[in-house]
């Protein structure tokens, strides 16, 4: 028996037997009309490359400024300093930050291991709502994060 949602059922949805909610042809009039694009956040797909790209590179920066400029926020002092203060910058990311093979072998051994401990650990299935791209197909999820997470720290505990 799958175990019912927990939204109320309203003019959109209806309740069919064994407590599951079941979109009603006004809801997915609704969700289409929903699914159309009406306007885009943070500035559509130009800003949210933007904030992809940039974002990293101002984490670094405030990291640099932080490390070796004592925490003050440092610039180009003039326009013939552009390239050299992009030189300095690429140089404190490159011999400092870079990964080492060893750190690159841990980082990569603990997404493995993760990845294994998402597909063992025990958890409770849960039955998602439906999703109108999907022909309004439930999905389930198995929630196994808190086992998960708790079998990392009984793992790395001294």
């Amino acid at each position: 028996m799958e175990a019912p949602t927990k939204r109320a059922p309203d003019e959109t949805t209806a309740l069919i037997p064994h407590g599951i909610i079941k979109t009603t042809a006004k809801g997915k009039e609704r969700d289409k009309a929903m699914d159309q694009h009406q306007y885009y956040e943070f500035g559509g797909p130009w800003g949210v490359t933007a904030m992809m790209l940039f974002f990293p590179v101002l984490m670094y920066y405030f990291w640099i400024c932080l490390w070796f400029y004592d925490g003050q926020l440092t610039h180009p002092h003039s326009l013939n300093d552009v390239v050299p203060f992009i030189q300095r910058m690429w140089g404190h990311v490159k011999k400092d930050a870079a990964p080492t093979p060893y750190t690159f072998a841990i980082y990569t051994g603990l997404m493995a291991f993760e990845l294994a401990l998402a597909f063992v650990m025990p958890g409770y299935e849960q039955q998602g709502l439906p999703v109108p791209s999907l022909n309004y197909k439930t999905l389930t999820y198995h929630c196994n994060a808190l086992s998960s997470f708790y079998a990392t720290l009984f793992t790395v505990a001294p």
